[in-house]
């Protein structure tokens, strides 16, 4: 815990707006070095939504301005979530006011009692595309394909649930990674985009350029997507997209390891869209390759509260 607090109280020395009125406004207006495009107050609102002030003073006389929130949706693990959501705790994190009351430290951040990296919470704090994620707990369901009963995993996102696994219907235009069948139970098949477009079992659709655009809002926008959904990065909603490669226009692979690429729609139906991911970039990319390569299908469906019943 030492070590935490070593580390965290080397980030901080604000400066502070100077009118205010309490303490609680003082930490609340100031800005953290390096951070100055925005004030602690509403960086931290942007996150935690609505937050809980408090003012106190230690045995010792130390001056201390508290704020408590939930935790938003960007700056945690699909693991953080499901352990915040069994054992509901809320974020703390404590400002040390300088006895000149001119400027504070970041002096603690944890859930509840359990130390917190502060350098990890502020620099999401200070992410423009964090937001606080009132519908913060993950639904996971199942789905089974009836056309050959293999079962696959869901996520409902927001209004969307999605296949948390990539499509492994075998049909014509389909192929498995270097022709190799496990590769297929791996990593799902690859689809040129004239079968991709009729791939989805019933009920389910091949997404639209909207749809994809929806799911990217939804995770904290297009830029920090490939972080938040692929499965060797954050994968904070338990979309886990695979690094599963693809398949040329005229045959041959690559990638597998290092990329992903999705079919879908365009918003009108009528054309092929493409999402690419990079093993080593936070966003998400639009591609626009030929209908003739072969890339992976994810499914999706708009929920109503029927399906939940």
């Amino acid at each position: 815990m030492k070590k935490i607090l070593k580390f965290a109280m080397s980030l901080g020395v604000a400066t502070i707006i100077s009118g205010c009125n309490s303490e609680i406004d003082m930490v609340k207006n100031g800005t953290l070095q390096g951070y100055e495009q925005t004030t602690v107050g509403k960086a931290i609102e942007s996150v935690f939504g609505e937050v809980e002030w408090t003012y106190f003073e230690t045995e010792k006389g130390v001056k201390v301005v508290e704020a408590k929130g939930w935790p938003g949706k960007s700056f945690v693990t699909l693991e953080d979530r499901k352990q915040q959501c069994e054992n509901p705790q809320k974020v703390v994190i404590q400002f040390m006011l300088h006895t000149n009351s001119e400027s504070f430290e970041v002096g603690y951040c944890g859930f509840g009692q359990k130390g917190l990296y502060c350098n990890y919470l502020l620099n999401y704090i200070y992410d423009n595309n964090s937001s606080y994620d009132p519908n913060f707990c993950p639904i996971f369901k199942k789905m089974i394909d009836p056309r050959d009963q293999k079962e696959y995993r869901t996520v409902v996102i927001e209004s969307q649930e999605w296949m948390a696994q990539n499509l492994n219907y075998e049909m014509d235009d389909s192929y498995c990674y270097d022709d190799e069948l496990e590769k297929c139970n791996k990593f799902g098949r690859l689809y040129n985009w004239d079968a991709a477009r009729n791939a989805c079992p019933e009920g389910w659709n091949l997404p639209t350029k909207n749809d994809f655009y929806v799911l990217f809002d939804a995770v904290g926008g297009r830029l920090s997507a490939g972080r938040m959904l692929k499965s060797n990065a954050v994968d904070a909603f338990g979309f886990s997209a695979l690094l599963a490669g693809s398949r040329g226009a005229i045959g041959g692979y690559g990638g597998v390891g290092k990329t992903t690429r999705f079919w879908g729609l365009s918003d009108d139906g009528s054309g092929p869209f493409g999402v690419w991911m990079d093993g080593s970039s936070d966003a998400a990319y639009e591609v626009s390759d030929s209908r003739f390569y072969g890339f992976s299908v994810r499914c999706v469906k708009h929920i109503s509260d029927e399906d939940f019943d």
